[in-house]
C-alpha cells in the first residue's frame, strides 16, 4: 500500500511542476499550444520512467498472471504461428498478431511482453494528456487517483485497444473520419468492444444540448430493460466469436463510491456549461460529453451488469482526466475557488485511490502487487 500512495504523491508533484513550466494556451485556431521547457519536458520523461517501471515490471496485478501464462502456453514461437490464428473478431486476432511478434523476434519472456505492452499505453495515455490537457499536473493526479493507470495493469487487451482508438478522436475533430474510422478498426482487431468509441461520431460539438438529454433518456430506457437488452448483447457479442452467459453480465453492480466518482464531471458540467461552451476548445467539449457516457455506463453498471456496462465505461475514463480541469479552468472564476475545490477534489479522489488498492489488503488477497528488477528484466530479455 505504501508504495501506490508514494506512486500518488511523487508523480502527481512531478506534475504539478511540469504544469507550471508549460501553461497551454488557446491558439487562434481553436488549438492548445504548450510552451515548451527543458526541465518541463526532463520531468514528463522522469514521470513516464516512474509509471512505466512500476506497470511494466509487475508480475502480479489482478489479471497480469493470466496474460503471463497465455503467453507463454497459448502464444506460439515462430511467425508461421500467424497463419493459424483465429481471425473471427471475437478472438482479438491482431493482439495474438502483436504477441507472436514480440515472442519471435524480442523475446520470448511473459516479463519482457508485459513490460514492451506498459511502455506502449502508458506512454501513448500520457502523451494524449500531455498534447490535450489544460493542467497536465491535475490530469495525471487524475489519471492516477481514477485509477485509470491500474486498470492498465488489469486489462491488457482493452487499454492496449483504447491507447490506439483515443488518437481517432483529433483525427474526427480536424474533419479526417476515414481516418479515425481506420484507427478504430485498428483497435477492434485488440478489442472488439472499443466499437462504443464510434459514438463519438455522434458527439455534439457543444455540451448539455437536446442531444445530451437524449442520450440520458436512452440510458434510462437501457436501464428499465436492462436484462432484454444484456440478452441482446449476449446473442451479439456470440456472433464475434465470444460466448457469455447472463449471469456473467446481470451479477453484481458497481460500488456506490465509484458512481458518485463518475458523477462529478457531469454534474458541475452541467453548473458551469454556460462558460464551459464560451470558452473551450474543441477536444474539452469532447471529453466533457465522453465523460458523460461513461458516467451513464456506470449508472447502468450499478443496476447489474457490472461486468459489462463498468467495462464500458472504463473505455472513457481518460477523458474524464481532460474533462475536470476544463471545468475548473473555466467554470470557476476565482483562484480562491479554484483553490478551495482543487483541495476537496484531491482528498476525495485520494481517499478513492486509497479504497480502491486497500480492497485488496482486506479481502487478504496476496501478493496483489508484485514485481521483478530491472536486471531480472534484463536476464529474462
Amino acid at each position: 500500500m505504501t508504495e501506490v500512495l508514494v506512486l500518488l504523491v511523487a508523480c502527481s508533484i512531478m506534475g504539478y511542476i511540469y504544469s507550471y513550466f508549460t501553461k497551454p494556451v488557446l491558439a487562434n485556431d481553436g488549438t492548445l499550444k504548450q510552451n515548451k521547457n527543458a526541465l518541463a519536458s526532463l520531468l514528463f520523461i522522469v514521470i513516464l520512467f516512474t509509471l512505466v517501471s512500476f506497470s511494466g515490471l509487475r508480475t502480479w496485478m489482478n489479471d497480469t498472471s493470466v496474460y503471463m501464462l497465455s503467453f507463454d502456453n497459448k502464444i506460439p514461437d515462430g511467425l508461421s504461428g500467424i497463419a493459424n490464428i483465429d481471425w473471427s473478431i471475437g478472438a482479438n486476432p491482431l493482439f495474438t498478431i502483436y504477441q507472436i511478434i514480440l515472442k519471435t523476434i524480442i523475446s520470448d519472456s511473459a516479463n519482457v511482453f508485459v513490460f514492451i505492452t506498459a511502455c506502449i499505453v502508458t506512454t501513448s495515455m500520457l502523451l494524449f494528456l500531455k498534447k490535450y490537457s489544460l493542467n497536465f499536473g491535475y490530469s495525471l493526479f487524475l489519471f492516477l487517483s481514477f485509477t485509470v493507470f491500474a486498470f492498465t495493469m488489469a486489462a491488457m487487451k482493452q487499454t492496449l485497444a483504447t491507447a490506439i482508438a483515443i488518437w481517432a478522436l483529433p483525427q474526427l475533430l480536424n474533419g479526417r473520419k476515414l481516418k479515425a474510422t481506420l484507427i478504430i478498426a485498428l483497435a477492434m482487431l485488440i478489442h472488439p468492444y472499443v466499437v462504443i468509441y464510434f459514438v463519438s461520431f455522434f458527439a455534439s460539438k457543444t455540451i448539455w444540448d437536446r442531444r445530451t438529454f437524449f442520450i440520458i433518456g436512452l440510458a434510462l430506457i437501457i436501464g428499465l430493460f436492462n436484462e432484454t437488452i444484456l440478452s441482446t448483447a449476449i446473442e451479439i457479442t456470440s456472433t464475434i466469436g465470444e460466448e457469455y452467459e447472463l449471469e456473467y453480465f446481470t451479477e453484481g453492480g458497481m460500488n456506490i463510491l465509484r458512481i458518485a466518482v463518475y458523477l462529478v464531471v457531469p454534474v458541475m458540467s452541467y453548473i458551469y456549461r454556460k462558460q464551459i461552451k464560451q470558452n473551450a476548445d474543441s477536444i474539452s467539449l469532447l471529453a466533457v460529453n465522453l465523460s458523460l457516457v461513461s458516467a451513464l455506463f456506470a449508472v447502468l453498471a450499478s443496476m447489474g451488469g457490472a461486468n459489462m456496462f463498468g467495462r464500458m465505461a472504463n473505455y472513457f475514463d481518460i477523458f474524464q482526466c481532460i474533462a475536470l480541469p476544463v471545468i475548473f479552468k473555466y467554470g470557476l472564476k476565482t483562484r480562491n475557488d479554484r483553490i478551495l475545490l482543487g483541495t476537496i477534489s484531491v482528498i476525495c479522489f485520494s481517499y478513492f485511490y486509497y479504497s480502491y488498492y486497500s480492497k485488496y489488503l482486506i479481502l487478504n488477497i496476496d501478493c496483489f502487487y508484485d514485481h521483478i528488477s530491472f536486471s531480472d528484466l534484463l536476464k529474462s530479455w
